[in-house]
C-alpha cells in the first residue's frame, strides 16, 4: 500500500466537498498539503481544518482552466516544498441542460474544467511525482460509463477524463508512475448545490427542485 506519511499531496478543488475531505484525509496520514481551489475564503477554511489536526497547507487560488496559472502554482509548490508525491485533480462543476440546447460556451465551460483541468493539472504535477515515482490520481464519475438525461456535457467530460487516464497510466507505468481514476456515484456536497439548472429531466425545474431530487437521493 503507498503510505502517505512525509509525502506532499497536491489537490485542486480543496475548498469544500471531496477536495476538503480528501485534504483532511491526508492530514491524517501524514502527509504536507498543497491546496487550490477557485474560492479564497472556502480554500482558507480547509487549511484552518487542517492545520487544528496538526498538519501543514500551503494553499493558492487557482482557476483550473487557466493552464498558466495550475503551472504557476506547480512551480511554486516546487519552490516551496521541494516538489510533488500526489497530485489528486479533484475541481468540479456541473451544468444540467439537454445536449440539443445547451449553449456552445456553457458546454465548453464544463470541459474546461473537468477535462482541461484535469489535463493542466496532470502535466503541470507529472515531471515533479515521476521524479518521486508517485501517483496521479484523477475524478472521474460513474456517469462516464452510465449516461444520465440532460447531464450530457457531464457525462461527455467524464468519459474524456477516463480515456484520458487509461491511455496516460500506459505511459508512465515503466516510469514507476501510478495513475488512479477515482469513479464516484451521487455525493451529497457543493456541486450540486453551485449547479447551473438550464433544464432537468426534460421539463422546467427550478435549482431547488434539483437540489431536493438530489438530497433525497444521496446517501
Amino acid at each position: 500500500m503507498y503510505s502517505l506519511s512525509g509525502k506532499v499531496v497536491a489537490i485542486t478543488g480543496a475548498g469544500n466537498g471531496i477536495g476538503r475531505a480528501l485534504a483532511l484525509a491526508c492530514t491524517a496520514r501524514g502527509a504536507q498539503l498543497v491546496l487550490s481551489d477557485i474560492k479564497e475564503a472556502h480554500l482558507r477554511e480547509t487549511a484552518q481544518r487542517v492545520e487544528k489536526l496538526g498538519g501543514r497547507a500551503v494553499i493558492r487560488v487557482v482557476d483550473v482552466a487557466k493552464r498558466d496559472e495550475v503551472e504557476a502554482w506547480a512551480a511554486a509548490a516546487a519552490a516551496e516544498l521541494g516538489g510533488v508525491d500526489v497530485i489528486i485533480n479533484n475541481a468540479g462543476v456541473a451544468l444540467l441542460d439537454t445536449l440539443e440546447d445547451v449553449p456552445y460556451e456553457e458546454f465548453r465551460w464544463v470541459f474546461d474544467i473537468l477535462f482541461w483541468g484535469v489535463v493542466h493539472g496532470t502535466r503541470a504535477f507529472l515531471p515533479q511525482v515521476r521524479a518521486r515515482r508517485g501517483v496521479v490520481v484523477n475524478l472521474g464519475s460513474i456517469h462516464s460509463f452510465i449516461a444520465a438525461p440532460n447531464n450530457g456535457p457531464y457525462c461527455s467530460a467524464k468519459s474524456a477524463v477516463r480515456g484520458f487516464c487509461d491511455a496516460l497510466r500506459e505511459e508512465v507505468r515503466a516510469d514507476g508512475v501510478q495513475v488512479l481514476l477515482v469513479m464516484p456515484g451521487g455525493i451529497k456536497t457543493e456541486i450540486v448545490r453551485n449547479s447551473k439548472v438550464r433544464k432537468f429531466i426534460n421539463a422546467v425545474a427550478s435549482q431547488e427542485d434539483v437540489h431536493r431530487a438530489h438530497n433525497a437521493a444521496s446517501p
